[in-house]
C-alpha cells in the first residue's frame, strides 16, 4: 500500500488517484519525476519539446527513473498533438516503462480517449498487458470508456 504522504509530487498524487486498487496490483512506480522535460511532456509544452527532440532526437527514449518516455508523459497528460509529434520523429508507440506499461496504457488508465484513439491509429498494441497483468481495454472499462475509444 501507497502511503500518501510519502509521494512527493501533484504528478504522484495524481497517479496514486487513478484506480489505486489497479496500479496496486500493477505494480507501478509512483515516484516523482526526475526529468524536466518529461514534466514538461506531462505539461503538453509542444513546443519546448519540439525544439529539444529537433536539437537531439535521442531524447525522445530518453527515460526517467521509472522507464518512462517522453511519450508516456505526454499520453497520461492527454496531449495529443504532442503525441502525434513524438510519435512522427520515430517515439516508440509501444515503449515499455520498468512495470511493463505502454503509452496505450497509461493514457486509458488516466481516461484520455483521444490520446487512446489516436496510439490504436498509429498502431499501439491493443494487447498489450503491464506487469500486473491489465490491458488498456481493462483500464478504459474501469472508466466506462470502452464505447467511446474502441467503437
Amino acid at each position: 500500500m501507497v502511503n500518501i504522504l510519502e509521494l512527493q509530487s501533484p504528478l504522484s498524487f495524481l497517479f496514486h488517484l487513478i484506480e489505486p486498487k489497479l496500479i496496486q496490483m500493477s505494480g507501478i512506480s509512483l515516484s516523482p519525476l526526475n526529468n524536466n522535460l518529461h514534466s514538461k511532456a506531462y505539461e503538453g509544452n509542444y513546443e519546448i519539446i519540439k525544439e529539444e527532440i529537433l536539437q537531439d532526437n535521442k531524447l525522445l527514449t530518453a527515460v526517467d527513473d521509472s522507464g518512462r518516455q517522453l511519450l508516456h508523459w505526454a499520453a497520461v497528460g492527454g496531449h495529443e498533438e504532442l503525441c502525434s509529434l513524438l510519435i512522427e520523429h520515430g517515439a516508440i508507440v509501444d515503449a515499455r516503462d520498468d512495470s511493463g506499461w505502454t503509452p496505450l496504457i497509461a493514457a486509458a488508465s488516466a481516461g484520455r480517449t483521444l490520446v487512446v484513439r489516436l496510439l490504436i491509429g498509429r498502431g499501439a498494441d491493443l494487447n498489450a498487458t503491464n506487469n500486473g497483468g491489465h490491458s488498456a481495454l481493462q483500464y478504459s472499462a474501469s472508466k466506462d470508456h470502452v464505447e467511446d475509444v474502441f467503437s
